[in-house]
This record gives structure tokens, sequence and C-alpha cells, in this order.
């Protein structure tokens, strides 16, 4: 008695490439969070398409096995033929190989499509054609596009720092930006901080100023 189908495996196979692509891409781009359904209905679209792709290209390792093993499934899946079964359950080495092949192909997309997705022409070329920000939020946006730019944070006490947005949110959970080279402003002169780097937590920031120039202080 079989204790896991050969449909099963199948369906859990044909699922993997998507899983891997889905959490790669969300790994390098801008996080958001995503119902259960979302994500099965991504790797679901992610799937159909690297699997369509995989069967469709000739010129790859394995193809001569591909094709083979590709038209005994079908017999399986359609007929339910036990030699085709058997032959199956015998190649399951050459299958295994196939699989890897394919999320291999998967993670490698993945990252190429990251960073396509990532460069500011392609972003404003979608933006202009579909009206749809990349950003989820406009705070993601504003720390993205002000990366390594002079910031002056005011805090709700009062207190007002000037430095270098180091490190800055790419996800809606993340609730701290570091800032580097950091000095205080007090009334009418800016003094260094002894830290090289202080982090800080928006919930105790009331306003944050950009300024993409050089970052420049004096009394």
């Amino acid at each position: 008695m079989e204790i896991v189908s050969l449909n099963t495996i199948f369906i859990i196979a044909f699922f993997i490439p998507g899983y891997i692509f889905i959490h790669t891409k969300d790994y390098f781009l801008l996080k958001c969070e995503k119902s259960q359904f979302e994500k099965t209905i991504q790797g679901l679209i992610a799937s159909l398409v690297i699997w369509g792709v995989f069967l469709l290209i000739k010129h790859q390792p394995f193809n001569e096995q591909k094709e083979a093993i590709i038209n005994v499934f079908i017999l399986f899946k359609f007929k339910n033929n036990e030699i085709a079964k058997e032959y199956l359950i015998q190649n399951r080495q050459i299958i295994i190989k196939l699989l890897l092949l394919v999320c291999l192909y998967s993670f490698f997309l993945a990252i190429i499509y990251s960073l396509v997705r990532k460069n500011i022409l392609i972003s404003n070329l979608i933006h202009l054609l579909t009206r749809r920000d990349y950003f989820e939020r406009v705070k993601i946006r504003f720390f993205f596009e002000g990366i390594n730019g002079t910031i002056i944070v005011s805090m709700k006490n009062g207190k007002r720092y000037l430095g270098i947005l180091e490190g800055a949110i790419d996800q809606e959970k993340d609730n701290h930006i570091i800032l580097s080279d950091p000095y205080i402003i007090e009334e009418k002169e800016i003094v260094k901080l002894f830290a090289s780097k202080l982090l800080i937590n928006l919930d105790d920031v009331d306003l944050i100023e950009l300024n993409k120039g050089e970052l420049k202080h004096g009394k």
C-alpha cells in the first residue's frame, strides 16, 4: 500500500518552483503583508509559467529523458497504466534531477525578475502604464529614495538629530532606521555625538526632513 500516492507527489512537485520563485522574489523586493490565498494564487501562476517554459525549451540538460517522462506521465494520468506507473517509479532519480533543475531555474528567474523590477526606469514605465506605484506605502518610497541622503529627524520629545540615512525600512513590519555620523541639533549649534550610528524607532519620530546633498554642519 502506498503511503503517499504518485498524484500527491506530482502536485507537490508542481507547486515547489512557484514557491521558490515567490519567496526569493519577496526576499529581494519590498515586502508587504499577503494573505495565504494571495500567496497560493501567486505560487500557482508562477509554477504554471515556470513549468510551461521548462517543458517548451528543447535545449537543456536531460531533455531527452524529460520528453520520455512527459509521455509516460500523460499515459499514467489519463489511462492509469500500471506499466507507466512502474516506469515513473524506476526513473525517480532522473525525475528528481529534473525537479532540481526546475527549482534552479526558478531561483535564478526570481533574482533576474527582482533586479529588473527594482530598476527605476522599469518602475517608472510600469507606473506610467498601470498607474500603480511599485511601493506599497509612501513612507517606504520616501526611505528608499532617501537612502544615503542627509536627514534631520525631529523626535516627539523635542530632540533633533542630523545624519546620513544608512539603513531604512523595506517592509511594513520594520519600524526602525539607522542614522550614521549622527549629530544632535541644540538650539543654535550642531554637536557631534560620540556614537557612530543611531537606531531610531519611528514611533518616537515627529518629522523627518531629507536633503540628498552632502552632509554639512557647523556652528
